[in-house]
């Protein structure tokens, strides 16, 4: 029973007693007191209600703090981050039990797409934490036990007198211990499961936390990211669709045209015989010996340079017939 409840009735019923042991009436009428008295038994009734389901919430959180010293014992004795994870999965678990069933709640009214979408990206988020803190207790144990096989070498070594004398040493010998630890770490089927875990739900989660960019984005005059990869989708499908139009215009183009020139060389060819052909022109680079002389002749007529020749530029000075 609530403490300031319990003592109003008390002194209510006190007050009553001495009323009529004196043989005066009470001020207030029994109705309006049975009233009074029925409310504040509800309370008291309520009041228990509540701490029972305080207790039923608090019960999943005492044992995980019952069971905490235990794994936090065999944690610090050295035996493996294995035990923080259970540690750690203890507390995830009361909280599925007590506040994680809230998420679950369904939505009511205008905004219920968003409260859906908002407590499905929380239980996402909730997973990729988790998943996350499992994955960062494991590259713990690694280093950890980088480190215990770093001090047990530098102890054998001390051992056969052959300490460590130089950074260069110790760097070698740390980096060999860091590459065994985490080589056995990274091939273990535990690790596999943990990071696989990991980029799931981290994924999964940034799934949700674009949904619900996008479900409050809609209330704003800026492009959601959905709208944009839906606007690069279409242009890009635009792209190949015009690529493969122009492409088939031009093999149509080709094919009419190589039918056009069929037609025509053989209504040529019935009508009369094609003239040979020409042999192709030669290179301006390797002019004909005909031409070379034509060159040299020019060259010891006119020794001076083409623009600075009277000849080349005064059209009333005659000039001299070359030879063909």
């Amino acid at each position: 029973m609530e403490p300031h409840a319990a003592e109003a009735l008390r002194r209510r019923r006190l007050a009553d007693g001495a009323c009529h042991l004196h043989g005066r009436v009470p001020q207030a009428d029994d109705a309006q007191r049975r009233h009074d008295d029925a409310g504040i038994e509800r309370m008291v009734d309520l009041w228990r209600l509540y701490m029972g389901h305080l207790q039923t919430v608090a019960q999943p959180w005492m044992k995980s703090w019952q069971q905490t010293p235990g794994h936090l014992g065999v944690a610090m004795a050295g035996e493996g981050g294995s035990e923080l994870i259970d540690l750690t999965r203890l507390y995830w678990n009361a909280y599925d039990q007590t506040m994680g069933s809230i998420t679950g709640m369904p939505g009511v009214g205008f905004t219920r797409e968003l409260e859906e979408k908002l407590a499905k990206g929380f239980a996402s988020w909730q997973q990729a934490v988790q998943a996350m803190n499992e994955y960062q207790l494991l590259m713990a144990d690694a280093w950890s036990g980088v480190h215990e096989q770093v001090l047990r070498e530098m102890m054998t070594l001390a051992e056969q007198g052959k300490p460590i004398q130089s950074i260069r040493d110790l760097v070698k010998l740390w980096t060999g211990a860091a590459d065994k630890s985490f080589d056995e770490i990274f091939r273990s089927e535990k690790y596999a499961q943990v990071q696989g875990a990991f980029v799931r739900t981290y994924m999964e989660y940034r799934i949700h936390e674009q949904q619900i960019v996008d479900e409050m984005m809609k209330y704003s005059h800026i492009p959601t990211r959905t709208e944009m990869d839906e606007a690069h989708r279409n242009i890009y499908e635009l792209r190949r669709e015009v690529k493969a139009l122009k492409k088939a215009l031009r093999e149509t183009e080709a094919t009419n045209g190589t039918g056009k020139k069929a037609a025509s060389s053989s209504s040529s060819s019935s009508k009369k015989s094609t003239p040979p052909a020409r042999p192709p022109r030669r290179c301006s680079l390797n002019p004909p010996p005909r031409r070379k002389l034509r060159n040299k002749i020019r060259k010891e007529v006119y020794p001076c340079s083409r623009f600075l020749s009277p000849f080349r530029y005064d059209r009333r000075t005659p000039r001299k017939k070359l030879p063909n």
